[in-house]
């Protein structure tokens, strides 16, 4: 709501009931262009995996009501069957996907992910000082607020990442030739 985060992604698998107030909330930030919302692809390993990106894609488009920005997937080793499956619908729907393990055929950042928790706000800086004109990279984490009754391992590193979000966008407001684009801006 604040600007410093520009494209998110949603997992259509994960979604309960009591999610639908952040659910409308997200509807009302993507009608208002203040953030694109892609589509983050969970597989089983075990089924086809171009059959689940098509299921999901439709889930995604029932659920909120609009066709992701974007596309990428969960964690999964560099798994290249996954990242090819990802890939190929991308180029399918001429959607941009996230730049992986491969160069993909479709829109994508011209860098790979940069993780906050262990590359560093730091570290981002410096890559970021060191990128040519028309390059672009994602960075990408996991904000939040600290939950004392979750259980997740990552609890704690969701609020770290959280405040490096926040400086993130304090380094960038003093660098105008930076610009923080969603992927709708790719």
């Amino acid at each position: 709501e604040r600007g410093y985060i520009k494209s998110t992604t949603f997992m259509v698998n994960r979604v309960t009931k009591d999610q639908e107030p952040q659910l409308a909330r997200l509807k009302k930030l993507t009608k208002e262009n203040k953030i694109s919302v892609g589509l983050h692809v969970e597989f089983n390993l075990e089924n086809p995996l171009n059959s689940q990106v098509e299921e999901q894609f439709r889930k995604f488009k029932k659920i909120l009501e609009f066709y992701p920005s974007h596309i990428d997937y969960h964690k999964y080793g560099g798994n290249l069957s996954c990242v090819n499956a990802v890939n190929k619908f991308g180029e399918k729907k001429n959607l941009p996907v996230r730049h992986m393990e491969i160069t993909p055929k479709t829109k994508h950042t011209t860098y790979s992910v940069i993780v906050t928790k262990p590359f560093g706000i730091k570290n981002i800086h410096k890559f970021l000082d060191k990128m040519k004109d028309d390059e672009s990279c994602e960075v990408y984490c996991h904000p939040g607020e600290y939950d004392p009754d979750c259980k997740s391992s990552l609890n704690e590193a969701r609020k770290e990442d959280y405040l490096a979000v926040i400086e993130l966008h304090k380094y960038l407001s003093k660098h105008r030739g930076i610009k923080n684009i969603s992927y709708n801006e790719l």
